[in-house]
């Protein structure tokens, strides 16, 4: 009986070391085969009649607790105790086998599996350890964006969907222009018109990936604006209009700006100019997402106003004497040309035209008016004041008015009227002499009847001239 129990246990030693030997086990189920691990055999101890020290034992570890469906898992299996060397048998749930100390399997539906490691040592002695694992379903993700119309410039909000993966999950972005971001949502602006791929790859916690995209139209705000009339004046009302295209699309909004620092709305827009000159108005269109372009329209050309009609008077002379001839100009500025003149000159005659001349028949204060009417009927007036003074007169006296030859006489004036004051009297004695002043003193040297004369000027330069007779005879003596 010993004999054949030696013999058994030698059959069964070869059969363990075949086995462990062996890089695949099909398994008794048929289900799918592991990658297998590197063949392990323990080394055998030099007295195998010697019972193990430790009872045998295993322990299943992942290089992962979890993966996404077709993701690889790594499952290794340890085992101590029992007699060395040990054979390796797996068994999953999804019906996976395999052996070695470590296998590789990738689960192909997603929920909750168990690898399970059953060892076997030289003595036959079996020990098994389980290690369980989630798999999540592959992960998508679909890609949004706000507007998918904007204009350059215009901030756009990408978002990201996902579904499937372990639940966690992080963003990356390309924009298509050359940019990138990251996170759900994420912003950006494009600068440029065109058509862009936003695209998202969605990361989860397992390191699966999934990724989608989303087109965006860029178009540049396409404006054009006018006003009508492009001239006029102060009293000219202006209209402006605009329309726009592209962008975000409508509805558009419209703001001016007129050139002479007034602002507008709306189109059309209406504004009147208050100053003459060259105006460049220009309009901002705003698209539905607040992008914005400015456009000018033709440029404005406003005749400036004419300034207010005035009138003024300018007379060589304030005063004069009745009968002196006085010269009166009217000039005009503002309002519009040409001008027509028309006079009173406050005693009762009237005149017209820009420069005229009038003479008093009357003294007094007279107030000389011109009134200038433009070619719009517009009028304004001016005055001018003029003292008018009596006729100068004068009277001449000799004294005394007979007398011998050599005797000395006195000549006197007196004068009247004017403006009460005389420059000048100017005296022609009558034989060929001549003297000045109020009074003047002439002796004859001849017999004879002569006649002296005195011319007076006033402070107007009028003048009045008298006279006076004398008588130079010889003394008789009888």
């Amino acid at each position: 009986m010993a004999a054949l129990a030696r013999a058994g246990s030698v059959v069964a030693l070869l059969v363990l070391f075949v086995l462990a030997l062996v890089p695949a086990w099909p398994g008794l189920g048929g289900g799918p085969a592991l990658a297998p691990g590197p063949p392990v055999v323990q080394a055998a101890s030099a007295n195998s009649g010697v019972a193990p020290a430790d009872a045998l034992s295993a322990h299943v570890s992942a290089d992962r607790s979890g993966a996404d469906v077709g993701q690889s898992i790594t499952f290794a299996c340890s085992a101590s105790g029992g007699t060395p060397p040990y054979v390796y048998a797996w068994t999953l749930s999804d019906g996976g086998i395999g052996t070695g100390p470590t296998v590789t399997h990738s689960f192909s539906s997603p929920g909750t599996y168990e690898a399970t490691c059953t060892v076997t040592d030289l003595l036959l002695g079996i020990a098994s350890a389980s290690k369980s694992v989630v798999i999540s379903p592959l992960p998508s993700v679909a890609a949004s964006v706000d507007h998918d119309l904007a204009a350059p410039g215009t901030v756009l909000t990408f978002s990201a969907s996902p579904s499937g993966g372990d639940g966690s999950f992080s963003y990356e972005w390309t924009f298509d222009d050359g940019s990138s971001g990251s996170g759900a949502p994420a912003t950006h602006a494009y600068t440029a018109a065109g058509s862009y791929q936003a695209t998202v790859t969605a990361t989860d916690g397992n390191g699966g990936t999934a990724s989608s995209s989303t087109s965006v139209t860029i178009s540049n705000i396409g404006v054009t604006a006018g006003v009508s009339p492009t001239s006029g004046d102060a009293t000219t009302v202006f209209t402006f209009t605009a329309s726009a295209s592209g962008g975000s699309g409508s509805p558009y909004s419209f703001s001016w700006a007129f050139g002479d620092g007034t602002t507008g709305t709306g189109s059309p827009a209406s504004h009147s100019y208050s100053a003459g000159g060259s105006y460049s108005p220009a309009v901002t269109a705003t698209d539905s997402l607040g992008g914005t372009k400015v456009t000018q329209t033709q440029t404005v050309s406003v005749t400036a106003p004419p300034a207010p009609l005035g009138a003024s008077v300018s007379a060589p002379r304030q005063a004069a004497d009745v009968g002196q001839s006085v010269s009166f100009t009217c000039s005009a500025t503002g309002g519009a040309a040409p001008y027509s003149y028309g006079w009173t000159f406050g005693d009762g005659n009237t005149g017209s035209g820009p420069a005229v001349n009038h003479v008093y028949q009357l003294a007094g204060a007279m107030t000389v008016t011109c009134t200038a009417t433009d070619s719009a009927s517009a009028s304004a007036a001016a005055s001018k004041s003029v003292d008018v003074s009596p006729s100068p007169s004068v009277a001449a006296h000799a004294n005394p008015s007979a007398a011998a030859p050599g005797t000395s006489l006195t000549f006197s004036a007196q004068a009247t009227g004017g403006p009460g004051g005389f420059t000048d009297y100017a005296w022609s004695l009558g034989d060929g002499a001549t003297g000045s002043g109020i009074q003047v003193a002439h002796a004859f040297a001849q017999p004879g009847s002569y006649q002296a004369s005195v011319v007076v000027t006033d402070a107007n330069g009028g003048t009045a001239s008298g006279s006076v007779s004398v008588t130079i005879s010889n003394i008789q003596v009888t």
